[in-house]
């Protein structure tokens, strides 16, 4: 049996797109609780999955920003 090590892609404060035998993952971080999700398997798809991820975090951020304003 091939054996495969994780490894990390990319990685941002609270999310993380990852390689883990053969397919890829994201994980998103906060409070010590982590949620992972199968992003692909291939790197294109995967990438494409973390940076709509990232995109959503930020506008959530941004909206909760202007509600505190």
């Amino acid at each position: 049996m091939e054996s495969f090590k994780t490894h990390v892609i990319s990685e941002r404060k609270f999310v993380r797109l990852y390689e883990d035998e053969g397919k890829y993952f994201v994980e998103l971080t906060a409070n010590g609780y982590a949620v992972k999700a199968l992003a692909g398997t291939t790197l294109k798809v995967a990438e494409t999955y973390y940076l709509e991820i990232i995109n959503k975090l930020r506008d959530g951020l941004s909206m909760l920003e202007a509600l505190h304003s």
